[in-house]
């Protein structure tokens, strides 16, 4: 039975080992990481929903609460037209979300993928050996997610200690969505407090020169700890987790390094 999920997007799919975590806990536990790269609530909603058709629900849910304001889909429409549950899901985002390409990608998908087509049809005729390689690599990455119950490392590189990105605001604090315009972050934890799912949020790692330290919990948050006796924070609140550039890929994503420090971290929490 697995009794711990830990949901959101690519920076827990890259940063929460399960094995590590369960060894850390004795194996009193059995984890598994159901990160989803660049995807918002939503697709995390319908997955947890498709697990639970399979499984017993867990007993504790791991989380950093990634929602979608509408304005910048980002990847949305291209990941998470893949795999889509059709008719549920599908409906679901044509009636809450207001941007409704998703549904026309969907229905028809050389609007999406119009230049992969051409490229896929070149090599198809000329070039037949990438796209064999293609397949066997895809096949190893989906074994070792297997394998590793969901963590997948993006690379195992390091940023150099001076490292800055251009979005990096060190003066400045993260910014998060209003969590009530994305209707999915309470249809998700509505279904954990009905299946008395004891979750945790938690932000991932931040390189030292990322944000600014919150001064208090985000009111974002602290809505939602008033709402739920379910849904915690680690003691002292949401607080940003500082690492060394070099415990870092890029400028988001740890690398294994960092996953495994912040992985027997977490678990100490």
């Amino acid at each position: 039975k697995t009794n711990v999920l830990f949901l959101g997007a690519s920076n827990i799919m890259s940063d929460v080992i399960p094995a590590i975590f369960d060894s850390v806990m004795h194996h009193q536990t059995y984890s598994l990481n159901l990160g989803m790269p660049a995807l918002p609530v939503g697709p995390t909603y319908f997955a947890f929903k498709d697990y639970l058709e399979r499984n017993p629900a867990p007993d504790y849910i791991v989380m950093h609460l990634y929602s979608d304001d509408g304005e910048d889909p980002g990847l949305f429409d291209k990941y998470a037209n893949q795999g889509i549950g059709f008719p549920g899901e599908l409906l679901s985002y044509l009636v809450h979300r207001e941007d409704k390409s998703v549904v026309l990608n969907y229905l028809l998908p050389a609007h999406l993928y119009g230049t992969y087509i051409l490229r896929y049809s070149f090599n198809f005729l000329f070039n037949r050996d990438h796209i064999e390689q293609k397949k066997r690599k895809n096949r190893q990455i989906i074994s070792q997610m297997r394998e590793n119950r969901g963590f997948y490392n993006f690379d195992d590189t390091q940023l150099s200690e001076d490292y800055t990105a251009p979005g990096d605001t060190p003066g400045q604090v993260r910014k998060y969505d209003d969590f009530s315009e994305d209707p999915y972050v309470y249809k998700l934890l509505d279904l954990t407090q009905k299946l008395d799912v004891q979750v945790m949020l938690i932000i991932p790692p931040v390189r030292r020169n990322h944000f600014r330290q919150y001064q208090k919990t985000p009111e974002q948050f602290s809505r939602i700890f008033e709402k739920y006796s379910n849904v915690h924070a680690y003691k002292g609140g949401v607080r940003l987790l500082y690492y060394e550039n070099r415990y870092f890929c890029d400028p988001d994503h740890l690398n294994v390094h960092g996953a495994e420090r912040y992985t027997r971290q977490l678990a100490k929490r």
